[in-house]
């Protein structure tokens, strides 16, 4: 596939996502069969992969959670992969927080389960070219 395929941003449950494996790594439920299966695998090659994963959520977490007590409302969290597991609107409910990605598929499935939540909004983007992100 390439970039201008249109079938790029498809919801395919039969391969494996990367952001849906960090779910399933989490704990999450945003994740299909071929994802589990994938992580599972991971887990087999490098069994500290749920520790470290984990240790990667909870560090935006505990930093968002400062920065919040701190004063600040609005965050932006770069190549956020899916907005699950406790994630920054979670933690802070009352903050703006704005989700980034440059794989269509996740975004497009972080929006659907971003619906309903006010605060949060995800935009499709390279975290390479910042500005386009920020425009």
């Amino acid at each position: 596939m390439t970039a201008t395929d249109p079938n790029l941003d498809k919801l395919n449950t039969a391969f494996p996502n990367a952001a849906r494996i960090y779910d399933y790594t989490l704990g999450g439920s945003a994740n299909f069969e071929a994802d589990r299966m994938a992580a599972e695998a991971m887990f087999q090659l490098i069994p500290s992969t749920r520790k470290w994963v984990n240790m990667l959520r909870s560090f935006p977490q505990e930093v968002a959670q400062t920065l919040h007590d701190e004063g600040f409302r609005q965050f932006l969290d770069l190549a956020s992969g899916l907005p699950t597991q406790d994630h920054i609107h979670a933690v802070v409910p009352e903050a703006r927080v704005v989700y980034n990605d440059v794989d269509p598929l996740t975004v497009n499935h972080a929006r659907n389960m971003l619906d309903g939540v006010p605060n949060a909004r995800y935009v499709p983007g390279d975290m390479r070219q910042i500005n386009d992100i920020l425009n």
